[in-house]
């Protein structure tokens, strides 16, 4: 889906595990990507396939949609431009298969990193540290996280510019650079960070408040910094 993706697991003595984790992502790329004119989403979109002809997992990540939607007060949609598009959900969700996929291997500590969104699980002393990127200056970081077991989900526009939606407005939402979301699960961090960028930063940082377990770091476009409660850095 047009994104660099990196697994680690520290105990793993063969490569199968690792062909295993990229077949099941590329079969997901083949269900989702809006890149390729031949998967489920782009001939699902042109018309030339019907709802009930597509895949469990298509049916699946589009009822998972429909519901983020109403979560989020509308502010996380896969039809805010009248078109389908499920990739801002997508991209958590295929970290969390490549982790249940692992897990079903007695695999419990690993680190999966899909386009600067992570995931990492310890069942012994391991720790990972993750970089936040400095959105105004890649080459350096702004804190570092400190994890055995949870998530870390990053948005904004300084990568690809104003690329978020305000479903509310159908604007282009600029008013936040970028925003770190950390909690226990993969795809609720990246659909909270997802749904900062197009709240702005006070609505967002009220919103994730509201959130039992999640905290967030945001970088305004005016480059300001502000913190949930309970986020860490160090």
């Amino acid at each position: 889906m047009g994104m660099p993706i990196s697994v680690d697991v520290p105990a793993c003595a063969t490569d199968t595990i690792f062909d295993e984790c990229f077949s099941r992502l590329h079969e997901i790329d083949s269900i989702f990507s809006t890149y390729h004119p031949n998967t489920e989403v782009s001939r699902y979109r042109s018309g030339s396939l019907k709802l009930q002809n597509t895949s469990k997992d298509f049916m699946k990540v589009m009822g998972a949609c429909k519901e983020i939607e109403s979560n989020t007060r509308g502010y996380f949609s896969a039809w805010y431009g009248g078109t389908y598009d499920p990739s801002g959900y997508v991209k958590g969700w295929s970290i969390e298969q490549v982790a249940t996929l692992l897990r079903q291997h007695k695999l419990q500590t690993f680190y999966i990193n899909a386009g600067g969104d992570v995931l990492v699980s310890s069942n012994s002393s391991k720790t990972w540290n993750i970089g936040i990127a400095d959105p105004q200056n890649r080459m350096q970081t702004i804190g570092v996280i400190s994890l055995r077991n949870g998530a870390i989900a990053t948005s904004g526009t300084y990568e690809k510019g104003a690329h978020i939606i305000n479903p509310k407005t159908a604007s282009k939402a600029t008013e936040v650079l970028s925003v770190t979301v950390c909690g226990p699960d993969i795809i609720r961090a990246d659909i909270l960070a997802t749904t900062v960028c197009a709240m702005g930063v006070a609505k967002g940082k009220e919103y994730i408040e509201n959130q039992p377990d999640y905290e967030a770091m945001i970088i305004s476009a005016a480059a300001e910094l502000s913190f949930t409660s309970n986020f860490q850095r160090s």
